[in-house]
């Protein structure tokens, strides 16, 4: 037989060697013992149908779980009672306030005349002091109006640079 000649090969080869001698050496203990266990007149001889001795094991577990049913209930009519359910399927907006709902959460607005109104966020006010800082930065300045490394500045006329400084607050 030839031998598997890369280093996958022979490590899987290895292994098949070793479980077949590990099958081979117990594999009959093994089958004795399953067959001992449920042999005829040994403990859990099950030759003539299911054991007579059983019993419920759970008992203690039955007065549990009644206890947390009803748990269960009391915190279901609990959130009936002080909550709104419809705020489980009711759409929501940026600021989590409900759709079509009239007392929101967290002195929200009252939303009960707009069931599928959507609030949208001002992005302006958001964006703008991110996009003032980078345009009137200085190295913005340099490539805009100044020109950088020997090239002619981006804002060709004076009135285009006039206009940027002033807007930058960089000249009154």
């Amino acid at each position: 037989q030839e031998l598997p000649s890369s280093p996958a090969l022979l490590a899987h080869a290895a292994l098949r060697r070793s479980a077949m001698f590990l099958c081979a050496c117990c594999s009959d203990d093994v089958e004795n013992d399953a067959r001992e266990a449920f042999a005829k007149g040994g403990v859990n001889d099950l030759s003539e149908g299911i054991v007579d001795d059983r019993r419920c094991t759970d008992a203690l577990c039955i007065p549990v779980f009644a206890l947390f049913q009803v748990i269960f209930i009391a915190v279901t009519l609990a959130g009936f009672v002080d909550g709104d359910p419809t705020m489980l399927y009711k759409p929501r907006d940026y600021r989590g306030s409900y759709c079509g709902v009239a007392r929101n959460w967290n002195g929200g607005p009252n939303t009960e005349d707009m069931p599928f109104q959507s609030f949208s966020m001002n992005l302006s006010a958001i964006v703008e002091p991110a996009m003032k800082q980078t345009i009137c930065s200085s190295v913005a300045r340099e490539v805009l109006v100044d020109g950088s490394g020997g090239q002619a500045p981006l804002l060709s006329s004076m009135d285009e640079q006039m206009e940027y400084l002033c807007n930058c607050c960089l000249i009154p």
